[in-house]
């Protein structure tokens, strides 16, 4: 007769101990999903940080490759002009300012980036979001960087010659001091060609880019709907 109620009190104990133990893991699973909405909220706020920054990044791009179109037509109207025994017009003024012109990339959106990195990737529960974002800025920005640094190296070489024999630079209308002369210069043929296969890669870079970056930009409006 004594077992009897033992075994209730132990069926009593096992009953409270199951009773916290559920009680725990409901907890646990209230508090994981707070700490999941407050996460999620937190992504929602990069994003839409991140996507106002992405673009304008692609405005500054598309800008950019516009910029390389028009200097490209200059070089052409120079090439021109210097196979030509036609006289010196003050439009060409304009034209060979392009050809000493410059441009550069403003990546707008690269602080938040490297705030995502601090934050950690996992912060963007989308794997193909964060596949994109880290293609982008790993592979994509990065020749940007690399050929806009050549070429600015390039032109460097155009501005010592422009200051020898050119009166104006790249901001004012540029004029050579004598026509005759940079017609024969195989030198300045050089680097006319030189400029010529930098505005042309740029504009390729500048495309390239600008696609990546608005394919970015629209996986996160449809996939996460923040536009």
């Amino acid at each position: 007769m004594n077992k009897l109620p033992w075994k209730r009190y132990l069926l009593h104990a096992l009953g409270e101990v199951v009773l916290i133990v559920i009680g725990l893991l409901i907890a646990l699973s209230l508090n994981s999903a707070v700490e999941e909405r407050k996460w999620r909220k937190k992504e929602k706020t990069f994003l839409e940080d991140f996507q106002k920054a992405l673009l304008l990044e692609i405005h500054d791009i598309q800008e950019n490759r516009e910029a390389m179109i028009e200097w490209s037509a200059s070089i052409g109207v120079i090439d021109t002009f210097l196979q030509s025994d036609r006289p010196y017009h003050d439009t060409l003024d304009q034209h060979f300012r392009n050809l000493a012109n410059f441009v550069f990339f403003i990546p707008t959106s690269r602080p938040k980036f490297e705030e995502l990195k601090s934050l950690g990737f996992d912060l963007i529960s989308d794997p193909e979001i964060r596949q994109q974002m880290l293609a982008y800025y790993e592979l994509h920005v990065p020749y940007i960087y690399e050929y806009e640094g050549q070429a600015d190296l390039a032109r460097e070489d155009l501005r010592a010659y422009y200051l020898d024999h050119f009166s104006g630079w790249a901001y004012y209308g540029a004029r050579p001091d004598d026509v005759e002369f940079i017609r024969q210069d195989k030198r300045f043929q050089h680097l006319v060609e030189q400029q010529a296969y930098f505005w042309k890669t740029l504009e390729y870079v500048y495309q390239d880019t600008g696609i990546k970056a608005r394919e970015l930009h629209d996986a996160i409006c449809e996939k996460m709907e923040i536009c």
